[in-house]
């Protein structure tokens, strides 16, 4: 009798457990997922991201001569975003990691594609990156 209520209580006990590292794995991986709630505007002089969730990456390319401005401008609210733009196989001509608020010019010194790169996660806010 004993025998039986011991076995009982550790089968019990070990499946509390697996339901426990099952509910614990299973949100690890829901964090983990690629997600985006918000807008995006992709066009030839502009890129615009407005996301009150983005766990993500996200990219665009846009089209530059030489001595174009790319206006740049973004405020993050929550969560970090990481922001690259560049020629592919060139030194970037910005690099922001974990950026927050910014409004600024980047001028282009070689024409080319120039792709913008955003990693972000768990974040919300505003980029945008317009060629003038």
């Amino acid at each position: 009798m004993e025998r039986r209520r011991n076995r009982a209580i550790i089968i019990g006990s070990l499946a509390i457990v697996l339901a426990l590292l099952v509910v614990c794995v299973s949100c690890c991986v829901l964090d983990n997922q690629s997600s985006f709630t918000g807008s995006s505007v992709k066009n030839a002089d502009r890129y615009t991201l407005d996301f009150s969730v983005m766990n993500q990456s996200d990219s665009h390319v846009l089209t530059c001569k030489e001595g174009d401005t790319l206006h740049v401008s973004f405020s993050i609210a929550k969560g970090t975003v990481d922001l690259l733009i560049g020629m592919e196989g060139q030194s970037p001509v910005y690099r922001g990691n974990a950026i927050s608020d910014g409004d600024f010019g980047v001028v282009v010194s070689q024409a080319g594609d120039y792709k913008i790169t955003v990693n972000a996660k768990k974040a919300a806010g505003k980029l945008e990156v317009k060629l003038q």
